[in-house]
């Protein structure tokens, strides 16, 4: 019976930490660190404000608009190699989703999903003179993200 428990027990930490090892943490240690810096912008649209900003109009045209519910960002053109840094050493258990440099302005972006939802999109967006780091949390499909990929390959 003991060993029949000791066993169950370890089943039990295996599936806790692997249930663990996929869940995502995001960045909000970056958020955090660099919001409060002096040559850095931070830009804080909680649900309330998105709402707001989506009803007075200007981002219809904008895809996913309507799927946002709020949005955090980090702006710098004198920090960008620090955050940048903090970005890529922070282990945020997110998935990334796409990795692209043209020309030396590189975008990354990472995602917290659960099946087919996508509750949390992290944009990197950065190159020698600037970059920009945002957080939009919404209601968003995989299959979204697929359309405007489809979209902006189109054009």
């Amino acid at each position: 019976y003991k060993r029949q428990k000791q066993r169950l027990s370890i089943s039990i930490i295996a599936l806790l930490l692997t249930v663990q090892a996929g869940y995502c943490r995001g960045f909000d240690s970056v958020f955090n660190e660099f919001k409060k810096k002096e040559d850095v912008t931070y830009i804080n649209m909680p649900p309330f404000a998105t709402w707001l900003g989506k009803k007075i109009g200007g981002v219809n045209d904008v895809p996913m608009a309507d799927k946002v519910k709020s949005v955090r960002m980090l702006v710098s053109e004198s920090r960008c190699e620090p955050l940048v840094n903090s970005i890529n050493d922070t282990d945020s258990g997110c998935e990334e989703l796409l990795r692209m440099n043209d020309d030396g302005d590189i975008m990354k972006i990472w995602m917290d999903s659960k099946g087919d939802k996508i509750k949390k999109l992290y944009l990197l967006n950065y190159s020698d003179s600037e970059c920009t780091f945002m957080e939009l949390k919404g209601d968003f499909k995989k299959s979204d993200i697929l359309k405007i990929i489809n979209e902006s390959n189109n054009k």
